[in-house]
């Protein structure tokens, strides 16, 4: 039987070009490349919890330069039973996977997701307001690695490749999620 366990925070979040150097992309969030970034903790799942505490901790990270915005996961998991295949993009939806989704425009008419499964499939989805487009496609880079008790995902988004209203500083909404089987 099949259990989705999505687990989400929200943020507003403000960005101010730019403030951080580049992580190196190698699917491994170390702390030493992660340590000017904004965190969070995915504290809630939502299914089949009602924003109950989440089985396993997942940890977010986000930075950027004046080119490219950089998101991190470190999600631990019971890795004799982590669902993690190599598939075709967007096929990761049915392995675990994380997700960070963002409005660029803040205005709630529809959202960006873009992630990977453990193996770095990436997977992205536009999310409109009557459903999701999944043959939506954004240009981005993903990595992924196994560790002994968690998978990490690190994730490079080139600004170029967005839809948005540049400013000096902008609010997008963020959603960080995790999907576990």
């Amino acid at each position: 039987m099949k259990t989705i366990l999505p687990i989400l925070i929200f943020f507003s979040s403000s960005l101010i070009f730019a403030q951080n150097t580049a992580p190196i992309l190698d699917g491994i969030v170390k702390e030493q490349e992660w340590q000017d970034a904004q965190n969070f903790s995915l504290d809630y799942e939502i299914d089949p919890g009602d924003n109950t505490p989440p089985p396993h901790k997942t940890k977010a990270y986000i930075k950027y330069t004046k080119t490219d915005l950089y998101i991190g996961f470190i999600a631990y998991a019971d890795m004799k039973n982590l669902r993690s295949s190599i598939r075709n993009r967007d096929e990761g939806f049915r392995d675990d996977n994380v997700l960070f989704g963002f409005d660029t425009y803040g205005d709630g008419r529809y959202m960006i997701a873009l992630g990977a499964n453990p193996e770095g499939n990436q997977i992205d989805v536009k999310v409109l307001s009557n459903g999701g487009d999944d043959n939506y496609d954004v240009n981005f880079e993903s990595r992924a690695s196994k560790q002994q008790d968690n998978y990490q995902v690190e994730l490079k988004i080139p600004f170029a490749n967005l839809q948005f209203k540049p400013a000096e500083e902008m609010r997008w909404k963020d959603v960080f999620a995790r999907n576990t089987y």
